[in-house]
């Protein structure tokens, strides 16, 4: 893992002072205490920085395939009006693919 590198992982839970996510178990550089600086994009939203640190790791089992559930605390107060927008988004995104 290098600077500027890009990890892809899917987030499971979001809010303003917590970020849940699946990723590769191949990113074994995500371990508890390091702390990222991110970019993360959103289709609606754009571009939102989160700094976070990361408190908890494991392996989990999603759709019959094994990831790295990586459960972080956010840093960046700033960006905590974004993260509102993000939640509604990811709510509305999750209710639409419910009634399905």
């Amino acid at each position: 893992f290098k600077l500027n590198d890009f990890a892809y992982f899917r987030i499971i839970k979001i809010s303003s002072s917590v970020i849940e996510f699946v990723t590769s178990l191949r990113n074994k550089f995500f371990i508890p205490a390091l702390e990222l600086e991110s970019k993360i994009n959103f289709p609606t939203l754009g571009d939102v920085k989160l700094n976070f640190k990361i408190n908890s790791c494991s392996q989990i089992n999603l759709d019959n395939n094994n990831y790295l559930l990586v459960k972080a605390s956010i840093n960046n107060l700033s960006e905590k009006n974004n993260i509102k927008e993000v939640t509604t988004e990811m709510n509305g995104i999750k209710a639409l693919r419910e009634k399905k």
